[in-house]
């Protein structure tokens, strides 16, 4: 019975998340209300409170969901890699993109609104599921690494947190900006990927005129 009672409470959850989603979308995040989320969801006001405070918790549970989905999509990745990084990179921070721009500019706005209105709290939550993202990307690092495509003598997180930093600037630059399209993102993280990979050195220092030096 008890088993039966959780499994009804989660599936309500669930579809006040589906409902809140489908208003923020249609309706942006300002005009929706808990009151409509409730009609939609086909629940009441105080059964929406009881699972959220308010929206802006609504907004980061969705966030937080849509974490899982970017990280399926990226074992897509991490199960067959490319052979050769930047391809692999490339492809890896495709997918994020596709998956984090499914929602609308203007609600990616008011879910970053929402971060910074909560504090300490929704900070770590946040951090959270960022990292849970730096674990997929040092995944594929260690695999390159492994094949001896990149260098091995560097801390892995690093240089995950190092990449995902670049993912997630251009995710807000993307959010931030009206007229950036999802393919002028992608090509910006692909130039900056070769950066990343091949260096700023001159062509003399890395093959070591200059004495020996590690790009990675």
């Amino acid at each position: 019975m008890a088993g039966l009672r959780q499994k009804k409470k989660e599936q309500r959850e669930q579809r006040i998340l589906e409902a809140a989603r489908c208003l923020f979308i249609r309706k942006g995040f300002a005009e929706t209300s808990i009151e409509g989320i409730a009609e939609h969801a086909e629940v009441g006001v105080g059964t929406v409170y009881n699972y959220f405070r308010s929206k802006d918790e609504l907004l980061i549970a969705i966030i937080v969901r849509a974490t899982d989905d970017v990280i399926d999509a990226g074992k897509v990745v991490i199960a067959d890699p490319p052979a050769d990084p930047v391809t692999g990179f490339t492809a890896l921070f495709d997918i994020y993109t596709e998956c984090f721009t499914e929602f609308e500019k203007g609600l990616m706005r008011d879910m970053f609104s929402a971060f910074f209105r909560h504090g300490q709290l929704v900070d770590n939550e946040l951090v959270e599921q960022d990292f849970r993202i730096v674990v997929q990307i040092s995944q594929l690092i260690e695999y390159y690494s492994a094949e001896g495509k990149i260098e091995s003598d560097f801390a892995t997180q690093q240089a995950a947190l190092a990449l995902y930093g670049q993912f997630f600037m251009n995710f807000l630059i993307y959010a931030a900006t009206d007229t950036m399209s999802l393919d002028e993102v992608k090509m910006a993280m692909a130039a900056q990927l070769d950066i990343f990979f091949y260096g700023l050195l001159s062509l003399e220092i890395k093959c070591g005129k200059q004495g020996p030096f590690k790009i990675f």
